[in-house]
């Protein structure tokens, strides 16, 4: 969405406004796939993307178009919402694909405990963003402060000498891999395999 005043989404303004979109959801004022909806910040300070958290088997594009339409009229009654509009359509993405099989699993426990690792590739500290398919998103932050490590084994495909994968296909609980798989974290795999391969090819 986009002309939208900047800072609507500012907390804890957007907590409020999520309740009443789940409020408004729950009265049946707007339709089921707005009960789980989140609001992020966009590129532009006028815009903001609006995630819907829609089972794979579920998702219809018209029927998902009209969950939009009706959100905006709805948001249109709030401050800083007056003149938005939908500037671009979607479309479905898997957050939780396949992962490879590793030669280690980094488990929920060493992301929550902060484990680090002798073969560490990245450390890491985003939140446990998990989004369950019928209760929405939630977030288990990390004690202030606190990172955990990423090991290279988790990146190394089991029982070959060198298959690796960067990314949220890591080697990695489904929890584990809620945090893991963000932007930021999926470039230092990348980059800590390719560092690697390199000195090992010296």
């Amino acid at each position: 969405m986009r002309n939208i005043e900047p800072n609507v989404l500012q907390f804890p303004k957007v907590l409020g406004l999520l309740r009443e979109i789940r409020k408004a959801a729950e009265q049946g004022q707007l339709t089921p796939e707005c009960a789980t909806v989140w609001l992020d910040t966009g590129v532009y300070p006028d815009e903001i993307y609006v995630k819907f958290n829609v089972a794979e088997n579920d998702y219809r594009p018209t029927s998902m178009q009209t969950a939009a339409t009706q959100l905006l009229a709805f948001l249109r009654r709030f401050p800083g919402f007056a003149d938005a509009c939908i500037q671009n359509y979607g479309q479905l993405g898997i957050r939780d694909g396949g992962r490879i099989r590793g030669e280690y699993c980094l488990t929920e426990r060493d992301v929550i405990t902060g484990r680090q690792f002798t073969d560490t590739a990245c450390q890491a500290s985003w939140p446990i963003e998990h989004w369950h398919p019928d209760q929405g998103i939630t977030l288990q932050y990390l004690p202030a402060g606190q990172s955990y490590a990423i090991p290279l084994r988790s990146l190394k495909v089991a029982g070959f000498s060198n298959l690796w994968a960067a990314g949220k296909c890591l080697s990695a609980e489904p929890r584990a891999q809620a945090s893991a798989r963000v932007v930021g974290t999926c470039w230092a795999m990348g980059a800590a395999i390719g560092k690697h391969i390199s000195e090992n090819l010296q």
